[in-house]
């Protein structure tokens, strides 16, 4: 009876151990998933952040190109402008 007695005390005392062992992975766990969600917050927002930056140094771009091409043209212009006055200045003297 007392080996009986003995077995029991053992399992019980191992029973609880694994339920203490149990709690400690479920407190574990707990944390971890909250700084996994927390993680996953900064992701988000370092994205959105990323996102912004790209838009700025596209919008960025586009206005240096639209100033290159804006300069480009004005020199055709006077390029034209130069041809038509000599144009003019050609027909004057005939």
């Amino acid at each position: 009876m007392q080996e009986v007695e003995s077995l029991l005390f053992d399992i019980e005392k191992k029973v609880k151990k694994i339920l203490q062992h149990n709690e400690r992975l479920i407190a574990e766990n707990n944390e971890m998933r909250e700084r996994i969600f927390s993680y996953i917050e900064q992701l988000d927002e370092s994205k959105k952040k990323m996102d912004k930056m790209k838009l700025e140094i596209d919008t960025s771009k586009i206005v240096q190109n639209s100033s290159i091409d804006i300069s480009k043209l004005r020199k055709e212009i006077d390029n034209y402008i130069c041809l038509i006055d000599k144009c003019i200045a050609g027909i004057q003297t005939k």
